[in-house]
């Protein structure tokens, strides 16, 4: 598949950290260095570092530079993965694929879950809610409430599936998250889908989740209008 340009300055920092050239806990060489060792400008190296601050490789910290945190299989997607996932049409097919996904595992968690899985959903929904007030990761509490709800659907398949997608999610969430009243949206939505699973109410599970999907999607399509997503195309659907 055809990278763009930052997909494939990602690809050659992760295979530097990888290979020890950039030790975890050290330091990225400056700015400046890194556009003349890989022939990129500043705009660029900037979308490639953040990508993989998104993956949990990088932490930036304004006035202490970018920290190497690591690569593993928990923090990190494999470099293939990165590039495809990080593509235009691959963001489109994962909202697709969450509106088939998600509905159901609503749906699933409402019909099946337990006292302890339905008391974990509403705890996932109180953090995302502090968060969501307090304006800090908010879009990480965000991805940890529909993984409670995957959890309480009490299908694996369904929560290894979410899980696989998690680190793309949390840096698109991040990124629509400035969308102007998403996070307040969000609360209200995510509200109305832990009450329904709390409830036993399955029908209404699944619809609170029909409905916060395609919310999902008309703020990711306000994103790409605003250019605050740089990878993901201007065109919606």
């Amino acid at each position: 598949m055809r990278q763009n340009l930052s997909q494939a300055v990602a690809g050659r920092l992760l295979d530097a950290v990888r290979s020890g050239e950039f030790p975890v806990g050290s330091k990225l060489p400056p700015e400046r260095e890194l556009t003349v060792r890989y022939g990129v400008g500043r705009n660029t190296l900037r979308e490639a570092i953040q990508s993989l601050v998104s993956q949990g490789v990088f932490d930036v910290r304004p006035g202490r530079g970018t920290t190497v945190l690591g690569v593993d299989g928990r923090r990190a997607m494999e470099q293939q993965t990165l590039e495809v996932l990080l593509t235009d049409t691959a963001i489109d097919d994962l909202y697709e694929f969450r509106m088939l996904l998600e509905t159901e595992t609503a749906a699933r968690a409402a019909e099946r879950a337990g006292p302890a899985e339905r008391a974990a959903v509403a705890q996932a929904l109180r953090r995302y809610e502090e968060a969501a007030a307090s304006g800090v990761d908010a879009y990480r509490r965000d991805v940890e409430f529909h993984a409670a709800i995957a959890q309480a659907s009490m299908n694996s398949a369904y929560a290894a599936a979410l899980a696989a997608v998690s680190n793309t999610l949390v840096a698109v969430r991040k990124a629509t998250d400035d969308v102007p009243g998403a996070v307040e949206r969000a609360c209200i939505e995510h509200q109305a889908i832990a009450e329904c699973i709390v409830e036993g109410n399955v029908e209404g599970a699944r619809a609170a989740m029909v409905m916060h999907m395609q919310t999902a999607r008309r703020t990711l399509n306000r994103a790409r209008t605003a250019d605050t997503i740089a990878a993901l195309p201007d065109r919606a659907s």
